[in-house]
């Protein structure tokens, strides 16, 4: 729990900061000491406007909407004009399994949630924070990454984090190899998938399409994992993780 005090309670403010400034959430110049984030800076550009969530607005279209029309809401996509990665599938395959495979075992870190609350008829952009104490990357016999998170909701009081609501576990998983068609982009150490998927919560209920893009990045020991959520071709949130593996 955050009430533990010491390198861990440090180090971990220091991940939920340098989120919190990935996700756009505060300013980037009032935190350029945070040994995450000048990390990260040197790859990785910071520059996410401080009114947006993501890249995207509350309401905005969803960029694969405006470039795909209709052919969007299309679930079955040939292989070659859904991913623009080139090279065939094995060698697709098999990078995406090496990287996959760099980043099993355990890890602990921040998770900034933005998203768009509905009140009248308007989205405003909202803010959770989370602290992550105990994650589990697995790489299974399916050629699929599952990761398990333990996390519980903080906010800063007085300087200090602290836990406003209960631990809880969850488990997520990305695509296999056999989705190779979800894949955008690949290299060493980043990798783009983009899902689409209907979903209905009840046989009578109206059907529901979800669009999610992950982009995972790796640099040394420290892991970014964005996802950009779209709810029927409109922006709904992004998730902003910042993982330090466990040693």
């Amino acid at each position: 729990m955050l009430a533990k005090s010491g390198k861990f309670a440090q180090c971990c403010q220091q991940l939920v900061i340098a989120s919190l400034v990935l996700a756009g959430s505060v300013p980037a110049a009032a935190n350029s000491n945070n040994p995450f984030l000048r990390e990260l800076n040197k790859t990785h550009h910071v520059s996410v406007p401080h009114d947006q969530r993501g890249g995207h607005a509350c309401n905005s279209e969803s960029p694969r909407l405006q470039s795909l029309g209709e052919a969007y809401y299309e679930m079955e996509m040939p292989y070659n004009s859904a991913s623009r990665v080139s090279g065939n599938r094995d060698s697709i395959k098999e990078s995406l399994n090496k990287f996959y495979q760099k980043l099993e075992g355990r890890w602990y870190g921040a998770m900034v949630d933005n998203y768009c609350q509905k009140d009248n008829g308007q989205s405003t952009p909202k803010m959770k924070l989370y602290a992550l104490d105990k994650v589990l990357a697995e790489f299974d016999h399916r050629d699929q990454l599952i990761l398990k998170r333990s996390k519980e909701r903080v906010q800063f009081r007085n300087g200090q984090l602290k836990t406003i609501s209960k631990e809880v576990e969850t488990r997520e998983r990305f695509i296999t190899a056999a989705e190779l068609q979800k894949v955008r982009f690949i290299s060493d150490n980043s990798v783009s998938m983009n899902w689409r998927q209907r979903l209905r919560a009840q046989p009578s209920a109206s059907v529901v399409f979800r669009e999610r893009q992950d982009t995972l990045t790796l640099e040394n020991n420290r892991l970014k994992i964005q996802s950009d959520w779209f709810i029927n071709g409109t922006y709904s949130g992004t998730e902003t993780t910042l993982l330090q593996r466990r040693r």
